[in-house]
């Protein structure tokens, strides 16, 4: 029993360990209210997705709030993990007799939430590449969150590009770690992006003083220049990490 606990706890400390079977569920929120949102996330929401969690329906449940951008189109990002490979047998399962809820003060908990904040995007990713500082675990406590668009779809090109630039992470950089997320639901010609990167800190001090420094003595290099051939940056957005379940 002790080993099967010791596996359990392992994996949900380094959730990003590389799983061809995890997908990532990400629920982009507009909150008009931050703080009362948040409020409700702590009152029944962190709870509920908790008890999802114990009982193995997702593997983890995580808000992610942006800092210090009120002109962004959202607020929050709630990332839900969930693992393919696993049979749906929980179906009879009850999250809200777990947290001691009736469905009615669960409507109630519903439309307050709905009052104050709404869906602004729902997109599935998954999970090609994630590389760390040893001994560090990821999620980290700040998310650099980039938004990739390719150019002519050269996926391999791409993906093969981004891997080959990092390897692995410095001992003696800032960063703590870096993820690359492909866009699984990125249908049609006109979307806005097909791939996410992550790049890793544990404080947002860490990321601001990357790009301190006096005048470029340098142009980018040439990787970095193919790296440009291949994708558009269209988005960046800085989050730090609010809620994450035990």
């Amino acid at each position: 029993m002790k080993k099967y606990f010791f596996i359990a706890l392992m994996l949900s400390f380094n959730i990003f360990a590389q799983n061809p079977n995890f997908i990532y569920d990400q629920h982009f929120i507009k909150a008009d209210d931050v703080e009362a949102y948040e409020e409700l996330i702590k009152e029944k929401f962190l709870p509920y997705n908790q008890a999802r969690k114990d009982k193995g329906i997702i593997e983890e449940f995580t808000v992610w709030r942006v800092i210090h951008n009120p002109d962004e189109d959202f607020t929050h990002m709630v990332t839900f993990i969930y693992d393919i490979s696993k049979e749906n047998s929980n179906d009879d399962f009850n999250a809200l007799k777990e947290i001691n809820t009736s469905e009615k003060d669960w409507e109630r908990f519903q439309n307050d939430a709905s009052n104050i904040r709404k869906l602004v995007y729902r997109h599935k990713w998954n999970n090609l590449k994630s590389v760390s500082k040893k001994g560090v675990d990821l999620p980290a406590n700040i998310m650099v969150l980039n938004f990739m668009k390719l150019k002519n779809d050269k996926y391999g090109s791409y993906e093969q590009a981004e891997v080959k630039l990092n390897k692995s992470i410095s001992s003696n950089s800032p960063r703590q770690g870096w993820t690359l997320h492909r866009r699984l639901d990125n249908y049609g010609t006109d979307t806005y992006y097909s791939h996410t990167t992550i790049d890793w800190y544990n404080n947002y001090l860490d990321f601001i003083k990357t790009g301190m420094g006096g005048i470029a003595q340098s142009d980018p290099d040439k990787e970095s220049v193919n790296m440009n051939n291949l994708r558009d940056l269209k988005q960046r957005v800085i989050m730090y990490k609010a809620f994450q379940s035990k």
